[in-house]
């Protein structure tokens, strides 16, 4: 993902630099024209890595149990 972003933000900024617009750029890179907005507006592409880093998930709270079911050597847990 790092990669990725890294990759994103620096295409998106040397388009954006061109003169390119928001939506031109989406539809160059098969992006939303809102990602792409959102990597237009950051400063740098740690600001988008620090905010993807941070961000929640709606099955934290549920990890371990997944966790436990799924790595349970036992055969109880098949069933």
């Amino acid at each position: 993902m790092v990669i990725r972003t890294r990759e994103r933000h620096s295409a998106i900024k040397e388009l954006a630099s061109a003169g390119m617009s928001i939506s031109v750029i989406g539809r160059k890179l098969s992006l939303n024209r809102r990602t792409v907005r959102r990597f237009v507006r950051a400063t740098d592409v740690e600001e988008l890595l620090a905010n993807a880093r941070f961000r929640t998930s709606l099955l934290d709270e549920f990890k371990p149990y997944l966790r436990a079911w799924l790595f349970d050597p036992s055969p109880s847990a098949a069933t």
